[in-house]
C-alpha cells in the first residue's frame, strides 16, 4: 500500500507499478487528500496513529483484510523543509509560495519556518517507523515535490499537477523498466542506502533540490539480500518477504 498527499501520485505511478510488482502483490493507493504532515493535528507522536487509522479506513472501503498488506510505503515531498530559516525569503508581493535553487520565497516567513519546523520533524519520524500495526513500513521522499522529481519543474501551478502526472505515466507505463532507469539515475537519485539517503537530504539546501531515495524500492542491489536481486525480488525483500519461503509456497 502507498500513503500518498493527493491524486497526482497515483496517476504517475499507479500504472508503472502495477507492472513492476510482482502478479501477487497489487499496488493500492490511499489518498490524504493534503499535506497531513504539516496540519496543526499532525504533530510527531500522533502521526503513527493517524496512519494507522488510514490503513483501518483504507482497508475498509477497498475491501481487504490488513493481513493482506505485506507492506506500507509513504512518499512525501521534501517542500524544501529542511533548509535552514536564512533561505525562506519575505516578499510581501509574493502571491503563492516560490521555491528555488537556493531560497522559499513566501509573503509568510514566520508561517513557512514553522511549517519547515512541523513537517521535518514528522518525516524524521515517518524515516525512523519500521512496522504499522505489525506491517512493514518504509518512507520516500520526493524533492522538492513531485513534480520536480518528475519534470524538473518546481513550481508547477495545481491545476496542472494531475495532468503532468498522467503524461509522466503514460511515457513510462509500457515500459516500467526504463522508470526504473529513471529514477535511478544519479541526476535523481540520492546516494546511499535507506538510513544514508535520508541523512543527505537534511543537509544544508537538499531539500530544494532535485532528489529521491524512491530508488531504494526497485534497484537491483544487493542492499537487502547480500546478493545480486530481481527487482521483483527486491520489492519482496524490502517487505520481508523472503524468496525461499514465496518459492515454497509456489
Amino acid at each position: 500500500m502507498f500513503i500518498v498527499e493527493g491524486k497526482s501520485e497515483e496517476a504517475a505511478f499507479g500504472a508503472i507499478f502495477e507492472r513492476l510488482f510482482p502478479r501477487d502483490l497489487r499496488p493500492v493507493f490511499a489518498e490524504e487528500r493534503s499535506d497531513y504532515l504539516t496540519a496543526d493535528s499532525a504533530q510527531p507522536e500522533r502521526l503513527v496513529k493517524r496512519l494507522e487509522d488510514l490503513l483501518y479506513d483504507s482497508a475498509r472501503r477497498n475491501h481487504f483484510r490488513l493481513e493482506d498488506v505485506v507492506g506500507v510505503v509513504q512518499l512525501a515531498d521534501t517542500d524544501g523543509c529542511y533548509v535552514p530559516d536564512s533561505s525562506v525569503i519575505q516578499d510581501d508581493k509574493a502571491g503563492r509560495i516560490r521555491y528555488d535553487k537556493r531560497r522559499i520565497v513566501t509573503h509568510d516567513k514566520k508561517g513557512i519556518e514553522k511549517r519547515n519546523a512541523q513537517k521535518s520533524r514528522n518525516l524524521d519520524r515517518l524515516a525512523g517507523t519500521e512496522e504499522l500495526l505489525g506491517i512493514p513500513f518504509v518512507a520516500y521522499y520526493l524533492s522538492c515535490n513531485l513534480d520536480h522529481v518528475l519534470t524538473d519543474v518546481r513550481n508547477l501551478p495545481s491545476k496542472d499537477k494531475v495532468r503532468s502526472a498522467m503524461a509522466f505515466a503514460k511515457k513510462y507505463w509500457r515500459q516500467p523498466e526504463r522508470f526504473v532507469e529513471f529514477i535511478g539515475d544519479p541526476v535523481v537519485a540520492a546516494p546511499g542506502g535507506y538510513e544514508d539517503s535520508w541523512a543527505f537530504i537534511r543537509e544544508g539546501l537538499h531539500s530544494l533540490a532535485r532528489w529521491s531515495n524512491l530508488h531504494l524500492l526497485f534497484e537491483n542491489a544487493r542492499g537487502y539480500s547480500g546478493e545480486e536481486t530481481t527487482v521483483e525480488e527486491t520489492i519482496r525483500l524490502v517487505f520481508g518477504l523472503t524468496i525461499a519461503e514465496d518459492r515454497e509456497e509456489a
